[in-house]
């Protein structure tokens, strides 16, 4: 089921990433934004496709897979899918939700508008991103 955020923070993501965003990154990533909840075992993407949206988990835990194996468990403040969107390429890895998840989705212009809004945060997804890709890319040689 999928919940709107208002343009105040919303208290479960407040609650849940608030030791990792600044006031400011919390209340754009609220307003900007879908709250999600997904069961266990939820697909959230899928390798080689296209990607059209980037998730913070709120709540939650998701397996990153690459080649059907598991490289790591993403957690509550990791920001995922962000790779397709800042590089234009399809997705390196499928999630899945082993716990039941619950994520800030952004569309493609929404995860652009808090880039532009929050240039601390910014910097962080793009230097984690570019070291994902440098990863990824080591690992197809």
């Amino acid at each position: 089921m999928a919940r709107v955020l208002n343009d105040s923070i919303n208290p479960s993501i407040e609650s849940h990433l608030g030791g990792t965003l600044s006031e400011h990154e919390l209340k754009a990533l609220s307003q900007f934004s879908t709250l999600v909840e997904l069961p266990e075992g939820q697909r959230l993407a899928t390798e080689g496709t296209v990607g059209q949206e980037a998730v913070v988990i709120v709540e939650g835990l998701a397996s990153v897979m690459r080649n059907h194996e598991q490289i790591a468990i993403a957690s509550k403040g990791d920001f995922l899918g962000e790779m397709s969107l800042l590089f234009n390429t399809p997705r390196n890895a499928t999630l899945v939700a082993e716990t039941p998840v619950v994520l800030a989705v952004l569309s493609r212009r929404e995860f652009h508008s808090l880039m532009d809004a929050c240039p601390r945060l910014e910097q962080l997804v793009e230097k984690e991103a570019a070291a994902r890709r440098a990863q990824v890319s080591s690992e197809a040689n």
